[in-house]
């Protein structure tokens, strides 16, 4: 959270964030069992991030920030730079965000 963050909005910041960790957990997790011997996928926290990675690797596909009232993504590119999600950069909960990767042309992160 950034210089003239207020208690109240920081709070309200660390909800969103866990809230849509626990989600994007319960999809990683659902979306593995579907996968049938696939690479799995994981969740992490780095910082007021949220990173979907392969699981045992080090590869990071997803980056989600939490900035009031917005999520904000990223994908990393070949060289592991994150880059603005080209589709949709912003969206608005983590519905949203799960809609997005669920939609995301020919699934290129699943």
């Amino acid at each position: 959270m950034g210089r003239g963050t207020s208690t109240t909005e920081q709070s309200i910041a660390t909800l969103e964030v866990e809230r849509a960790r626990q989600r994007l957990e319960s999809y990683c997790a659902r979306r593995n069992t579907q996968q049938h011997g696939a690479p799995g996928w994981r969740l992490i926290s780095e910082g007021d991030a949220l990173l979907v990675c392969q699981a045992g690797d080090a590869a990071r596909l997803f980056k989600l920030c939490f900035r009031a009232p917005r999520w904000q993504l990223y994908t990393a590119d070949s060289d592991g730079r994150w880059q603005p999600y080209p589709l949709r950069y912003e969206v608005t909960s983590i519905d949203a965000v799960i809609a997005e990767l669920e939609q995301a042309p020919l699934h290129i992160h699943w």
